[in-house]
C-alpha cells in the first residue's frame, strides 16, 4: 500500500500536467468551434487557458526536475576534474535550492496577497491559480534533492558517467 501510494504521488505532477494539457486542448476547440462555427463565443475560454497554461508551466518544471531533464550544456562541465565537477554540482544545487527556496517563501506570500483579488470572467480568486508554485517549487527541492544524492551515491561507486547526474 505504501509503495503504490509512493508511486502515484511520485508521478503526480506528471498526470495533472497531462490532465491540465488536454483541458487547455479541449477548451481552445471548444472556444474555436463556438466562435466560429456557432458563432456564440464563450467568454472565459481566453482567462481558463491562460490560467491552466500557468497550472501546466510549473508542473512540467516539476516532472523534468524529478526526471533530472531540463536543459543544460554540459560540455565544459563533462571535461572537469572529479573534485571540480563536484564543487560545480554543489555550486549548481546551492543556486537552484535558493531559487527553489524564494519560490516556495514569496509563491506562499503571494496566495495571501492573491485572496482579495478576483479574475474579471471567471470570478475566481488568483489565489486558486497562483497556488501552484509554492506547490511544485517545494516538490522541485524534493526532485533536486533526490536527483543529487543518486548522482552522489553513484559518484561514490566509482561509476560517475559523462552523462546523466547532475550537472
Amino acid at each position: 500500500m505504501l509503495q503504490r501510494t509512493k508511486r502515484i504521488l511520485g508521478h503526480l505532477d506528471d498526470s495533472l500536467a497531462m490532465a491540465t494539457l488536454v483541458a487547455i486542448v479541449l477548451i481552445t476547440v471548444a472556444g474555436v468551434f463556438m466562435r466560429y462555427v456557432v458563432g456564440e463565443p464563450f467568454k472565459w475560454t481566453e482567462e481558463m487557458s491562460k490560467a491552466l497554461m500557468v497550472w501546466f508551466t510549473f508542473l512540467g518544471a516539476s516532472t523534468l526536475m524529478r526526471s533530472n531533464d531540463h536543459i543544460s550544456i554540459n560540455v565544459l562541465v563533462n571535461r572537469l576534474s572529479g573534485r571540480l565537477r563536484y564543487a560545480f554540482v554543489l555550486f549548481r544545487m546551492i543556486v537552484m535550492t535558493t531559487v527553489l527556496v524564494f519560490l516556495v517563501v514569496w509563491g506562499t506570500k503571494l496566495l495571501l496577497i492573491a485572496w482579495v483579488k478576483i479574475t474579471p470572467t471567471l470570478h475566481v480568486r488568483y489565489t486558486f491559480i497562483d497556488l501552484v508554485v509554492p506547490c511544485t517549487a517545494a516538490a522541485m527541492l524534493v526532485h533536486l534533492f533526490r536527483v543529487f544524492c543518486r548522482w552522489n551515491a553513484t559518484r561514490q561507486d566509482g561509476n560517475e558517467s559523462s552523462g546523466g547526474g547532475v550537472s
